[in-house]
């Protein structure tokens, strides 16, 4: 096993930046999905192999170090290890959002060989980097300045390839044009290139807007977006870039908060992977994914109910559309309701704010026990409970209400928690009644 390569000196306060490629900005995966913590994680790795030079034929460090480089803590190595394992096979397609002479199509692994083993008590990775790209790579130019402390604080895979994209532009103010589906295809990381269809509203509301707002509430760089249109309908846009006066690198330092990579590990053994983690986790929270897990987990070993079929559509059934603001552990004793028991005729009425404690916890557990039932009904019974909600409760909401519900039925945002509430009084209310 060879040794560790020695410390580099440093001063303690210099700023950690890493030097990327302008040409390996775009990133796009062509065989698996990339992963939120596998692109900080070759960010990491990348910034340690500049700073141990072009020379060496492979590079190393403790995973500990790599892990408190993209800030995700405790103590157990195995996430890290199978986003190592991602890095190897995921085979990536690169290109520069510049567009220079020269400059075009390239792909490969992230990583290439690696090695696992213990130095001195540490898990240690060594790893190589392909010949044809190592110079690119290692000694770039031109390339952009990435901030390490911005790629430990964005908790979402769209604003992070996003503010790789953008930091190219520090100076230039404006970057580059290009049609809105070369961005949704560039910030999504998802395999394949660039397909037809699709609404750039959806893509704005879903990926755009939230990748802005975390940018300019993380980074050191404020961005604006700029649209083109063909007609009445935008076809291009691109983005101002400038310098955010309101977010100081050092304080940065100090406020970030670590991402627990326990959350990884209770989730992959609840049968949910590191990808529909990070999805819930963006879209919810770490304090909303660890309590949907603990409802996971109980829900899991209730022996009564029906087993569940799939873990991860079961807590994105629970999470989804905020319908639980706030989750509490259910019991596997509570609401022992078989999943095709239909029940009562009137919707749930809204909690009055005098509720008690108790009372809001038995609602909330209440509602995650019917969606939970909901998920597991065939299709004609799930049928036959909207057709019930759309003519009992439906007609007497607001407009909107009905034209969220025309549109995304029980997921909409504003309709879906009343069509919680209305299970749940359905489910629990009159467990005898037929919808």
């Amino acid at each position: 096993m060879p040794p560790l390569p020695k410390k580099t000196s440093s001063a303690s306060n210099e700023p950690q930046q890493l030097r990327k490629s302008e040409r390996m900005l775009v990133m796009r995966a062509s065989s698996v999905s990339l992963t939120l913590i596998a692109r900080k994680m070759y960010n990491a790795m990348l910034y340690v192999a500049q700073r141990q030079g072009l020379e060496r034929p492979r590079y190393s460090a403790p995973l500990s170090k790599l892990a408190k480089i993209i800030d995700y803590g405790g103590n157990d190595n195995a996430t890290l290890k199978q986003i190592v394992r991602e890095m190897q096979t995921c085979l990536i397609q690169w290109e520069s959002p510049v567009g220079r002479d020269g400059v075009g199509w390239s792909s490969s692994q992230l990583i290439g060989g690696v090695e696992l083993g213990v130095v001195a008590g540490q898990n240690v990775i060594w790893w190589e980097y392909s010949s044809i790209f190592k110079r690119d790579i290692l000694e770039p130019m031109p390339y952009a300045t990435i901030s390490l402390v911005t790629n430990a604080r964005l908790r979402s895979i769209s604003a992070l390839a996003l503010y790789e994209i953008c930091s190219r532009y520090k100076n230039s103010m404006l970057t580059t044009r290009h049609h809105w589906r070369w961005w949704r295809d560039a910030l999504s990381l998802q395999p394949g290139t660039m397909k037809e269809g699709g609404e750039y509203k959806t893509f704005h509301r879903d990926v755009l807007k939230r990748a802005i707002s975390e940018i300019n509430s993380q980074s050191e760089i404020e961005i604006e977006l700029v649209t083109h249109k063909e007609g009445r309908a935008i076809s291009e846009i691109q983005f101002k870039v400038r310098a955010n006066p309101n977010v100081q690198r050092e304080v940065q330092a100090l406020n970030i908060e670590p991402v627990d990579l326990a959350l990884y590990d209770r989730a992959a053994a609840l049968g949910i992977g590191v990808r529909w983690s990070e999805r819930l986790i963006e879209l919810h929270g770490d304090a909303a994914f660890s309590r949907g897990l603990d409802l996971l987990d109980a829900r899991m070993k209730n022996t009564v109910a029906e087993p569940v079929a799939s873990p991860h559509r079961w807590l994105e059934e629970v999470l989804d559309r905020r319908s639980l603001p706030a989750l509490a552990v259910a019991s596997p004793s509570d609401a022992q309701v078989q999943p095709e028991v239909p029940t009562a005729t009137s919707p749930a009425p809204v909690p009055s704010p005098a509720m008690s404690v108790s009372d809001l916890e038995t609602r909330e557990r209440r509602n995650a026990e019917a969606i939970s039932l909901y998920a597991q009904c065939s299709e004609e019974v799930k049928a036959r409970y909207r057709h019930s909600f759309a003519s009992t409760v439906l007609p007497g909401l607001h407009r909107s209400y009905k034209s969220d519900w025309e549109r995304y039925g029980p997921t909409g945002r504003m309709v879906g928690p009343v069509f919680v509430r209305y299970l749940s009084e359905r489910l629990f209310s009159n467990p005898h009644s037929p919808p």
